[in-house]
């Protein structure tokens, strides 16, 4: 995904009526837990995010932290801009859980990958 502004964007809180997967850690969205949905077109192709609410913490953390707000981490991208703008020193203990969940996930699909 890239930085460019959406033509069209809508977020909105919702609770989950069945399980999602989040967009940044990767990590599966329970039925009944909240999450933030953004759907937006960009360059006149639609996407869909889902940030769980851990999630939705250290991406605007990462907002906040950005010299200018363009330059914050793209959808689905937080991991990946954390890992190239923080030091490791510099991460609160809910950036480094996000990124613990993020490696999780990674980890556990290139073993599926292997084995399969």
């Amino acid at each position: 995904m890239t930085n460019d502004m959406p033509d069209y964007c809508v977020e909105k809180l919702v609770t989950a009526r069945k399980q999602h997967r989040c967009s940044e850690c990767r990590r599966p969205i329970q039925p009944g837990e909240q999450y933030r949905r953004i759907f937006g077109i960009w360059r006149r192709d639609a996407f869909a995010y889902k940030q769980c609410k851990e999630c939705i913490d250290v991406f605007e953390q990462a907002i906040d932290d950005a010299v200018y707000p363009e330059e914050g981490p793209a959808l689905g991208c937080l991991a990946e801009w954390i890992m190239h703008s923080y030091k490791k020193s510099e991460c609160t203990p809910e950036v480094l859980a996000m990124l613990s969940r993020w490696n999780t996930y990674h980890r556990t699909q290139a073993t599926e990958r292997t084995t399969s």
